[in-house]
């Protein structure tokens, strides 16, 4: 099937959301449950031309490819072209909504002047603090460092007008453009920061997001002051009343410790110690609690309840509740009620006692956080600037006792100014809104309070209250104009109706927002209700939240890709469950830097690690330049510095490539971008040790790798004793080229000290940086692929065994040239080896004999062949050994071959033994034989091959010695001077191996002949059979879990006596291919039909096998064998070199 677009299929089941790109088919079809009932799809998918209405629904009509109702494979479809959240359902008659879900539709993002695409996983994105960028003039020369150190995405914090705690994120008027970014005499417009915008991606290939802020307004916005009810204040919640009266005698209590009012009583101004905060305990229940009576809120007043009860007794109430009238009857129904509601009030007494507990628990524990705790900002005394602790409501008037403030609970005018502030709630549920009545976290003083933002108050919908749905929808609109994405700032405390709404708001102005969020619920599942919801393209996560490398790792694996060996997604593909996409940040803006919780130089190894994620990317401005604390989005008031290719090391107000890990961020940058465009989508890591994390990110269709080793720093060198012993890497294939070396080093610039006008880093390091080292590569074929790739003959090979019998040496204590070794090898054979293997016994083999531990190899002087091994001992790849004591073969190899010369084993030495003699020919290899030369040994291989292993067709043949064993003519013997002779003469498909190897052996139509017998005898539909079917020992089902009393099939005996092996396949095609063009042109173009028809089939079974690979064996025909393996490497490999030789 060909599809001009990428198809998803959604089998309906059950509850599924799924996240799909933009520009796929989405298909549904039936699952088996389903089928045989009239099912009906309903989505809010708009049609092409219509407007996203989230509460319209319509049905999607079924297709039948077969021409005909068939539930096994009709769909119905939506191609998805428009970003954003939508939903589907599907029932039948009866059952409405027996299942559904959301779609979310990513984005296509797109740059420069041609508007091509920048893919999800390719995003590096710098975050900026907007007030630390100056006048809207300088923005460029300050944004600039972003494009050289490589990033492709600026994150901006809020650029509206910001309320007076200077916070990024408390902004008192969303519609205003900050004044502060414009110079005396200018004032710039929201239109000018689009232009820059589009500057920025047309001409820097870059796109701007920015955040949105829909919890919560600056507590001095005048429109809340405007419009009160657009908070949570005392009129609209009155559930809120007694966590003011809390907040206002907390207040009191603040100024008279200031005060020193409670000095004598162990409280003073400036807490120190542990003594002080019982004593905060003490004034609490001594003099607070008692005076505020906070559990009055939650009763009812007994008698004042009890004289209205009775009146409505005496009034005829009574025959409802009582049998008489009688004023004896009335008090003592009275007296129940007086009994009940006192046990009542007590109840209510004693909750609101363990609200207060666990009050003062946070007051104190507050108060140890920001006065006591290392980690905490140490505020010093108590004072008004620094109260106690943060107040929880805004208070507009002049300070008054706290007698006549509570007198204000009965003047609606002034309660309605009374509003609640934002924060958050630690392991809070982000579904429930914690300042709606049923909560009591501001009474319980468990919000961590941003005292300087009133939350906002939506209530259902935009009847509940107008003005600020109004106000904010303007707000999103002007964002969603100018700024390719949002960032939800304190989403999982927003009202999740409310961001659903206003994100409608914003696609219907930027169709392809990018919607980035963080979000703190703990939980995956909480997190994709968010983001299905939502539609949230990318959730952010962060490097710095690892305790260790391991954990470092560990989150590149959960977030960074499918892992390597995942198959090959193909066009037409089934929905899969999947986690949300990520942007992983080595740091984000509200968190500390690598410099002050593990050292200055994690930061670039983290960095590496974090590069290697296949998804978005990213940091924020001042992590590359080495600067030491966290830029407070707060407090901090200085200028990002601008950028200057020249820039001197000790410059505060410029930054250049030799700033800090600027130019290892940029070659970082540059490879992940790489990367994800190339298609290297799969992730492996691997944990070298407790500080060196290697990741591998694989290309499935080019099975290129990258593999980036990274030594961490998570303490510093000065405390930590790091291990210098690495344990060597294994990286297998080919090395083509070290993209990257990198390391911080320390240079004399100077020491940090901290700029007064410019966020500053460190002078102390910077990065040394190589790139694109070629290096050398191993392979067989390698001298002759490769540009001067017979140098490799010269190089040190390290020797771990480099005598018999001794101990293993380490890597490069004992090293030799390659041509050495190779030397080595050929002398020991010639010579002849004979030896007993290490640890002969069970532990290396439960099955084998003793005697075939003792193995005894050599090269035969008569003939050139490499001869010996063991008639107990399986010399060859086919390898089974017998296990079975009821059928008495255990201990005898299955297969008779493991004596004598192998024909494949004769092939591999007579192309090896060729290849030395060309070397030599050409001065590349030093040596020319050990006591005979390499010349007269390939030519021995040559003259003895045709003569001891060429079958005749000829049954009088002279030169046949054991005319009785002969069973098949015009073939290659499997194997030369075996102990059991008839062995030799058994057809199995070895020889096309020398074939290719060494084609130079074979007469052309006597190879042909032989190729012709094993095709007719051996070939399958997928394999080829491992023994001649016509054998008497033949069987092609392989059953390994069979015990018998069967000598040749008990316990898989036959593994290689029959079933059809694929490896093989692709020798004896390329064998057919060589040959065949040695016979003319008729001849070979049969053969490439035979060729292309063999491998339609293993494509066939590629394309419906969901392991998408070739398996090791087949039974006989073709037949599936459960005890294969699904996919082996060897088979798909050999049918990739006919590929290539093609």
């Amino acid at each position: 099937i060909y599809l001009d677009r990428p198809v998803t299929v959604l089998t309906l089941k059950e509850l599924t959301n799924l996240s799909v790109s933009s520009g796929f088919e989405l298909q549904f079809r039936l699952g088996p449950s389903l089928q045989g009932r009239r099912v009906i799809v309903h989505t809010n998918y708009p049609l092409e031309g219509q407007r996203f209405n989230r509460n319209n629904f319509r049905v999607l009509a079924w297709n039948y490819p077969s021409g005909r109702e068939d539930d096994s494979d009709k769909f119905c479809s939506l191609e998805l072209q428009i970003a954003g959240s939508y939903q589907y359902y599907f029932g039948y008659a009866g059952v409405e909504r027996l299942g559904g879900g959301y779609i979310v539709v990513d984005p296509v993002l797109r740059v420069g002047a041609d508007n091509h695409v920048l893919p999800l996983d390719c995003i590096t994105i710098q975050t900026y603090l907007s007030k630390c960028l100056g006048f809207l003039d300088d923005w460029p020369d300050r944004l600039e460092v972003a494009k050289e150190s490589g990033y492709n995405m600026i994150h901006f914090t809020p650029l509206q007008t910001l309320g007076e705690s200077r916070s990024c994120y408390s902004l008192a008027d969303q519609l205003t453009f900050n004044p502060d970014f414009s110079k005396e005499g200018q004032k710039c417009s929201w239109e000018d920061v689009g232009a820059l915008v589009e500057k920025l991606r047309t001409e820097w290939n870059m796109l701007c997001i920015t955040d949105v802020v829909y919890n919560h307004t600056a507590a001095n916005s005048v429109w809340i002051k405007e419009h009160p009810e657009c908070g949570y204040n005392l009129l609209n919640s009155p559930h809120l009343r007694p966590a003011w009266v809390l907040d206002r005698a907390l207040w009191h209590l603040t100024t008279e410790v200031a005060e020193g009012r409670y000095k004598d009583r162990g409280l003073p101004a400036d807490i120190t110690d542990e003594s002080h905060l019982n004593a905060i305990r003490g004034v609490f229940w001594q003099d607070v609690a008692p005076q505020i009576k906070l559990w009055e809120f939650f009763q009812v007043k007994v008698e004042l309840a009890v004289e209205q009860f009775r009146v409505q007794l005496q009034k005829g109430l009574w025959c409802r509740v009582l049998h008489s009238s009688s004023p004896h009857h009335i008090e003592e129904c009275c007296g129940w009620l007086r009994q009940r509601l006192n046990e009542l009030n007590d109840e209510q007494k004693h909750i609101v006692h363990q609200h207060q507990e666990q009050a003062v628990n946070c007051v104190v524990g507050n108060v140890v956080y920001e006065r006591l705790a290392d980690h905490g900002p140490k505020l010093g005394p108590v004072s008004r600037r620094h109260p106690l602790v943060t107040r929880y409501f805004t208070y507009p008037y002049e300070d008054m006792t706290l007698e006549e403030e509570m007198q204000l609970l009965d003047q609606p005018d002034k309660m309605q100014h009374f509003l609640a502030h934002n924060g958050w709630v630690m392991d809070d549920d982000p579904l429930r809104n914690f300042a709606e009545p049923g909560s009591n976290v501001y009474l319980r003083r468990e919000l961590v309070c941003w005292g300087d933002s009133v939350k906002l108050r939506y209530g259902n919908g935009p009847e509940d209250c107008p003005y600020l749905w109004e106000h904010m929808k303007t707000y999103t609109e002007i964002t969603a104009k100018h700024f390719h994405g949002v960032r939800l700032d304190n989403c999982h405390s927003t009202p999740l109706h409310v961001a659903e709404s206003m994100l409608g708001v914003a696609r219907g102005v930027c169709p392809n927002l990018y919607v980035v969020a963080e979000l703190f619920t703990g939980s995956e599942e909480l997190d994709n209700i968010f983001v299905t919801k939502l539609g949230i393209t990318s959730l952010i996560r962060e490097a710095m939240s690892a305790h260790d490398s391991h954990e470092e790792g560990r989150l590149v694996y959960r977030y960074g890709g499918e892992p390597v060996g995942a198959f090959v997604q193909a066009s037409l593909r089934p929905l899969v469950p999947s986690i949300a996409h990520a942007m992983f940040l080595d740091v984000t803006h509200d968190n500390e830097c690598p410099i002050q919780l593990r050292s200055a130089l994690d930061s670039l190894p983290s960095s590496a690690i974090v590069s290697m994620a296949c998804c978005a990317t990213g940091s924020t401005r001042g992590y590359d330049e080495l600067v030491p604390h966290q830029i407070s989005v707060v407090k901090e008031e200085r200028l990002y510095p601008k950028w200057n290719p020249a820039a001197a090391p000790s410059s505060t107000g410029e930054v250049g490539p030799q700033t800090g890990i600027i130019a290892g961020k940029r070659a970082l940058n540059k490879l992940h971008q790489e990367l994800a465009a190339q298609g290297f989508v799969q992730v492996y890591v691997d944990q070298v040790d407790a500080d060196i994390v290697a990741i591998t990110r694989h290309c499935p269709s080019t099975h290129q790798s990258v593999v980036t080793v990274s030594r961490t720093a998570f303490w510093k060198p000065q405390t930590h004793q790091y291990d210098s012993n690495v344990a060597p890497m294994f990286i297998p294939g080919q090395i083509e080229e070290i993209i990257l070396e990198a390391r911080t080093v320390e240079r004399n610039a100077g020491t940090y000290k901290e700029d007064a006008k410019y966020i500053n880093g460190m002078l102390e390091y910077t990065v040394e940086i190589k790139e694109h080292i070629p290096v050398k590569c191993f392979g067989s074929d390698y001298t002759n692929h490769v540009p001067d790739g017979q140098q490799i003959l010269r190089c040190p090979v390290t020797r771990m065994y480099p005598t018999d019998d001794c101990e293993p040496c380490g890597p490069g204590e004992v090293e030799q040239p390659l041509h050495d070794v190779i030397q080595e090898a050929l002398q020991r054979h010639l010579e002849g080896i004979s030896f007993r293997e290490r640890n002969a016994g069970p532990k290396i083999d439960m099955h084998m004999r003793d005697e075939g531990f003792t193995v005894k190899a050599k090269v035969d002087q008569a003939t050139g062949f490499v001869m010996g091994g063991n008639r107990f001992n399986c010399g060859t790849w086919m390898d089974k050994m017998g296990e079975s004591d009821r059928a008495r073969n255990k201990g005898m190899p299955a297969t008779p071959r493991s004596d004598g010369a192998a024909v494949e084993i004769v092939g591999l030495s007579k192309s090896a033994v060729r290849w030395l003699v060309e070397l030599h020919a050409k001065g590349l290899f030093p040596y020319d034989g050990v006591f005979i030369s390499y010349a007269q040994w390939n030519q021995q291989l040559q003259q003895s091959f045709e003569a001891e292993f060429w079958v005749p067709e000829d049954p009088a043949d002279p030169n046949e010695k054991h005319p009785e064993l002969v069973h098949k003519r015009g073939i290659y013997k499997d194997s030369y001077g075996a102990s059991s002779p008839w062995c030799d003469y058994q057809l199995r498909p070895n020889f096309p191996i020398a074939m290719v190897v060494a084609p130079e052996m074979f007469t052309p139509e006597r190879a042909w002949k032989a190729l012709e017998v094993a095709e007719k005898k051996l070939l399958g539909p997928l394999g080829m059979k491992t023994l001649d079917p016509d054998d008497m020992v033949y069987c092609g089902v392989y059953d390994n879990a069979l015990d018998n009393d069967n000598y040749n099939l008990a316990k898989g005996f036959n593994y290689h006596q029959g079933p059809e092996w694929l490896w093989p396949v692709g020798y004896f095609l390329r064998a057919k291919l060589y040959f065949a063009k040695k016979l003319g042109e008729d001849t070979y173009s049969k053969t490439m039909t035979l060729v292309k028809n063999v491998l339609s089939q293993h494509y066939t079974h590629l394309e419906r096998s969901p392991w998408k690979g070739l398996p090791e064996l087949t039974n006989e025909n073709g037949q599936h064998c459960p005890f294969s393996c699904e996919t082996q490497a060897w088979s798909i490999a050999t049918v990739l070199e006919v590929l290539f030789d093609l």
